[in-house]
Formats: C-alpha cells, sequence, structure tokens
C-alpha cells in the first residue's frame, strides 16, 4: 500500500537552553478508515499485472488462497471456511469479497470488490481473529450492473447466481455423467455440460424480467470443447429456434469448429469470429454489444466486431450450452462451462480483458504476512514528538 506522508510544522525553540523539536506526522488515510485491529494478521495485495489504461470501477478481482500461498499464509490462522476474512482498499475502508470455494486442504476462491486505477492499485486482506464487527455481504461483491454471476462451483444440479438476484440457473435434462463438477475448472469447479451434442442437457435460467437487459449489454463464459460440433451449439443463448425474431445468442458454427457466430435478432446478421482454442483447452468469450454491434472477444482481445440486427427481448429464459429454455433444435454444447456473467452494460476493451486475465497467476503480485497493525488499522491524525 502507497502511504503518504509529510513531516513538517518543525520549530526550535531554545527555552533555558533545551532544545524543543516539535514533529507533526500526517497520515494520508482518513480518520473514518475501518479499524481492523482484532484480526491479528494481514497481506497486502497489488494489481500488478493490470495493462489497461482506465478505471475499472467496482471490479471483481480474484484472490487464490493455498497453504504457503501467499508466502507465509496458514490456514490454521483462519476461522473455519474463511470466515474471518476481511478486506480493505488503499484507504482503509472494508470492501465487500465473496467466497466461491475454501479448501483447507488445497486452493480457495476469493473474489474482492476492487476499484483497479492501475498496475499500482492496492488492497489488503485482514484475518486471524474475531471479524464479528465487520459485517459483510457476498453479493455485494458484484456491482449493481450485474444481472447474473454462475461460478459453476456446486457439484451437481442447479447453480446458484452470486448476485443475489435469484436467478438460478436449472440443470435441465441431465443425464449420468453430465451436469456435474468439472473438477479442472478455471476457478475451483466448472461444470460437465454435455458428453454428446445430439441430447439437450443444459443450465437454463427461467425468464425473469432482470433479464430484459435491453440493447446494451455484456455476456461472457470460460467453455471447454470437447468435440467439433456437426450443427450449431450454442455457447449462451435466449434464442428458442435458428429463426427467431428476437434474443441474442453466441453459438459455435456447424462443421467448421473452432467458428463461432452471434446472432441479434434474426438468423441472417450475424458477427463471425474463431475460438481460436484446441479442442479440450478452455476459452474465454464475451459479447458486448451497444445497441447497434456486437465485438466479439477471445481470451480477452477483439476477434470481431460486426453489426446485428436488434438484440430484443424476448420472454426466452437464458440457457448455457444450448438453446433458450432447451426447447429449441440446437444441439448442446459437448463440454464444460465455468464463470458464467451477464452485465447489464457496455464493458471496455480493458475490463473484458482483465477478466481474461484473472485465470493466470500474475495479475496480482502480494507482500508477506504482517501481524499486528497492517497499514489500513491505522488511523489518520496527528502526532507530536518532543525531544
Amino acid at each position: 500500500m502507497k502511504m503518504k506522508s509529510v513531516l513538517g510544522g518543525v520549530s526550535r525553540l531554545g527555552i533555558q537552553g533545551v532544545l524543543v523539536v516539535v514533529g507533526l506526522a500526517f497520515s494520508s488515510l482518513s480518520a473514518d478508515a475501518t479499524d481492523f485491529g482484532a484480526l491479528s494478521k494481514s497481506i497486502e495485495f497489488t494489481t500488478s499485472g493490470y495493462t489497461g489504461t482506465s478505471t475499472l470501477t467496482d471490479f471483481p478481482v480474484l484472490v487464490r488462497l493455498a497453504a504457503g500461498s501467499p508466502a507465509g499464509f496458514s490456514y490454521s490462522d483462519c476461522a473455519s471456511g474463511g470466515g474471518d476474512l476481511r478486506f480493505s482498499d488503499a484507504a482503509g475502508n472494508l470492501i465487500p469479497h465473496e467466497i466461491e470455494k475454501w479448501d483447507a486442504d488445497g486452493t480457495s476462491v476469493v473474489w474482492v470488490k476492487v476499484t483497479v486505477e492501475d498496475n499500482e492499485t492496492s488492497f489488503t486482506m485482514h484475518y486471524g481473529g474475531d471479524a464479528s464487527a465487520l459485517a459483510v455481504t457476498a453479493a455485494d461483491t458484484w456491482d449493481s450492473d450485474y444481472v447474473g454471476v454462475w461460478h459453476m462451483s456446486e457439484a451437481s444440479g442447479d447453480v446458484a447466481d452470486a448476485t443475489g438476484h435469484g436467478l438460478t440457473a436449472v440443470a435441465m435434462n441431465a443425464a449420468d455423467g453430465v451436469q456435474i463438477a468439472d473438477a479442472n475448472g478455471v476457478f475451483g469447479n466448472g461444470r460437465v455440460n454435455a458428453k454428446s451434442g445430439n441430447t439437450k442437457p443444459c443450465l437454463n435460467v427461467a425468464n425473469d424480467d432482470k433479464l430484459d437487459v435491453g440493447n446494451t449489454f455484456t455476456m461472457s463464459a470460460w467453455v471447454k470443447v470437447k468435440s467439433a460440433p456437426t450443427y450449431t451449439t450454442p455457447i449462451f443463448s435466449r434464442r428458442l429456434y435458428w429463426h427467431s425474431t428476437d434474443g441474442w445468442s453466441l453459438e459455435l458454427t456447424k462443421n467448421a469448429y473452432p467458428a463461432l457466430a452471434v446472432h441479434g435478432a434474426d438468423n441472417d446478421t450475424v458477427v463471425s469470429g474463431s475460438l481460436g482454442v484446441e479442442l479440450g483447452s478452455w476459452a474465454h468469450v464475451a459479447v458486448v454489444y451497444n445497441g447497434t454491434e456486437a465485438t466479439v472477444y477471445v481470451n480477452g482481445e477483439p476477434e470481431a466486431t460486426g453489426t446485428i440486427a436488434a438484440a430484443k427481448d424476448n420472454n426466452a429464459g437464458l440457457a448455457f450450452g444450448q438453446a433458450a429454455d432447451a426447447t429449441g433444435d440446437r444441439y448442446s454444447l459437448f463440454g464444460s462451462l465455468d464463470e458464467y456473467r451477464l452485465l447489464g452494460a457496455v464493458a471496455s476493451a480493458d475490463w473484458v480483458k482483465a477478466e481474461y486475465d484473472q485465470a493466470g497467476l500474475s495479475f496480482l503480485s502480494n507482500g508477506g504476512v504482517e501481524t499486528g497493525d497492517s497499514p489500513s488499522t491505522k488511523k489518520g491524525g496527528v502526532s507530536f514528538y518532543i525531544y
């Protein structure tokens, strides 16, 4: 954490031969900074791997924890389930976080709401004590523009919406060996969607007014395609049929892997691109729609931009790995899914790239474990020193 301080107001007064020096030390932290004094340990993180030039307001930053990683971190210093974890921004204020996965025998996955200004933005994790006075709500980690966030962390069955909006993704047409956890997900578990393209297992979010994002939105996902599709295969979709005159979708093109296409309210005007990875490899895809143009990003880079017919809202659900409501004539995505997100806003290129970069290990750097008062527990004020 960067700390600015000023040493000033120094006067020297000779009083009966005694030299008196008064030093005034000002901390840059606000006097209203949260008191983390009940938590005995802290680790400072820095977004040193952020490569963008714009500020990402309330961005979900991934923190991975494991025994000895960061150096000196031990699960034995934490409460059960990570219940004493708290985070502060550079000004020392409490910020929200969500523990997606807590694994005292492996790697834990924690999302933290951070405003990333540059590659020197810092925030601090506090733990090791009684955090009951520092209330946090996991759903607050996700900015209000998020319509739904689906981590795919469940072992099987339905997938919860992390935003608190209640948009559960229901496992449909599940059979043996599908709609269960893929232990090799990008962030903890993923979800095995289907093992054959011509069946219709998928995850489906039932129609809800919250899905009516209008003509500006961003949909992103991680997908691992196991077999080249021989029929048009949705990655995500609010379209019921290939000839639908409403909704929107991102689909893999039949008999042309890794080709993909974005559809708006008709099937003729598309933005075409390429998934660009070998079968069996994870890829991050995002569609950013500004009301006229759709831009497809693959692994954090813009792949294609073009005009599509208006992505009209409809009364259909939102399906992952199949057509909306699994009622159409599409095949299911044969492979695995992870971290699906619907944002009711136009994400910047920096935002999409930073989302992709969370999968790597270089977005964050960190210091060692500090014991006692960390910088974020120290209140601003004035100190007087008399010599």
